[in-house]
């Protein structure tokens, strides 16, 4: 277990191995996703002269994006909701019927018209698409912060591309080349076999700044699978239940959802045939006589879904450009960050790569001789992977030579007055984490 108090500092590269892509690969997938068909509210253009939105296409007009999330409001609480839902075709011009009903109010039993159309014919997406090809960013985040009137329709294009990668069966044995957490569990756990109450006692806090809830979501169906954690003597938490009460795992720049548990996980996932019944319950009408619907009908559905869901959860995103723009919330994170270090004995940096705007949110400094006074005492193991950052490891290397050249020799054999850097070079997480970042002989 973890005996000594240690924090995690998670970047994009600790969820590559579970099936998110990072940097310009999300980019390309949020491109490559606006291809996808979707459907869209009917509702009257606002063109002149004014025509139902089945003929924007015909004129060359892109749908309206804002008339489309008007639309999404009063439809969105079923989406989910919805116990059975049955589609229509009424016409050969991409008009739908979809019935729906919810789950709180069988009997409430409505329809409304919808357009199946792709993505990138909302003009809000189209525009995004155009500005992503022409100006090829590092990150949707860089983009994003730079470019704040694409907020939205950015910030459903993550939701929608995660959500959409989002697989649950990557954790299982041999669905992962570098399972980390998997070692990251073995150790939460060890030492507690003899009193399982003990997990609670683990000191460790994780601040990451992915989306996704891929750390969040292992730990809890994990935990909660494990025999000598999820049973009590009496009526009060089990030790599982205590510790994820109390697991503090903060999400930087917020998540793809709140609630974090087994149902929800994988829920909006592209599907395929291993997983085409997952959480559908559809009716496909394409004649008189119900059919049972094909993948590729199956596939549109969800799309629809991961859409609205997307529309619902968009402000759980938070971009470096709301950060700046809230000096109060921005000053009052920095100091929770800066807690959390001044809290830790140990620092794991993984996937993470020290981009300046996410050390200065991290309350982390800029000049040599700040370092050596915020980090005495601590150790601190970062990832280099394959040894390709080689300016970070001379900076590194200064840090602790510059603290070690200030003390005396007597003080150098005092740990809570030295720097120490542990750098790993491995090809991926498991190896850094299980050769370089794991205590063997020493607590």
């Amino acid at each position: 277990m973890f005996n000594t108090k240690t924090l995690f500092i998670l970047g994009a590269g600790a969820s590559v191995p579970y099936g998110y892509p990072i940097g310009k690969k999300l980019i390309h997938n949020i491109i490559e996703d606006m291809e996808d068909s979707i459907f869209i509210p009917r509702y009257q253009s606002k063109n002149a002269p004014p025509y139902w939105n089945e003929n924007d296409k015909k004129n060359n007009v892109l749908y309206d994006f804002n008339s489309c999330m008007e639309g999404f409001k009063q439809i969105s609480f079923y989406a989910d909701e919805s116990e059975a839902r049955h589609f229509e075709p009424c016409n050969n011009n991409g008009l739908f019927k979809i019935y729906y009903t919810s789950k709180s109010n069988p009997l409430n039993f409505a329809h409304q018209f919808f357009f199946q159309t792709q993505i990138k014919q909302v003009d809000a997406f189209a525009q995004l698409k155009n500005a992503l090809e022409i100006l090829d960013p590092v990150s949707i985040d860089a983009f994003l912060r730079d470019n704040p009137s694409y907020s939205q329709a950015g910030k459903m294009m993550i939701l929608y591309s995660l959500l959409k990668r989002e697989d649950p069966l990557k954790f299982n044995i041999n669905q992962s080349d570098d399972n980390w957490y998997s070692l990251l569990l073995n150790d939460l756990v060890s030492e507690c076999a003899d009193s399982p109450n003990k997990l609670s006692k683990n000191e460790v806090k994780f601040i990451t700044f992915n989306y996704d809830v891929s750390l969040d979501y292992f730990l809890h169906s994990r935990l909660k699978k494990i025999e000598n954690f999820v049973t009590s003597d009496d009526t009060s938490e089990s030790p599982a239940e205590s510790f994820l009460n109390a697991l503090d795992i903060e999400h930087v720049y917020g998540q793809l959802y709140l609630h974090v548990n087994s149902d929800q996980y994988g829920k909006y996932i592209d599907l395929s045939e291993d997983n085409k019944l997952l959480n559908i319950k559809i009716s496909w009408i394409e004649s008189t006589t119900q059919q049972s619907p094909p993948l590729t009908s199956l596939k549109l559905i969800q799309n629809f879904k991961r859409f609205i869901f997307s529309f619902e959860q968009y402000n759980n995103i938070k971009t470096m450009y709301d950060e700046r723009n809230n000096p109060t919330e921005r000053a009052q994170r920095i100091a929770k960050h800066k807690d959390a270090i001044q809290w830790s004995e140990e620092i794991i940096f993984i996937g993470f790569g020290f981009d300046r705007d996410n050390l200065n949110l991290l309350g982390i400094p800029d000049t040599l001789s700040e370092y050596t006074q915020m980090l005495p005492g601590k150790t601190i193991r970062y990832l280099n992977y394959k040894g390709m950052m080689t300016s970070l490891s001379f900076e590194f290397e200064n840090i602790q030579n510059e603290r070690n050249a200030a003390l005396n020799s007597n003080s150098r054999k005092d740990k809570s007055k030295t720097i120490n850097i542990i750098q790993s070079t491995a090809d991926n997480i498991s190896n850094a984490y299980q050769n370089d970042f794991k205590k063997f002989l020493f607590k």
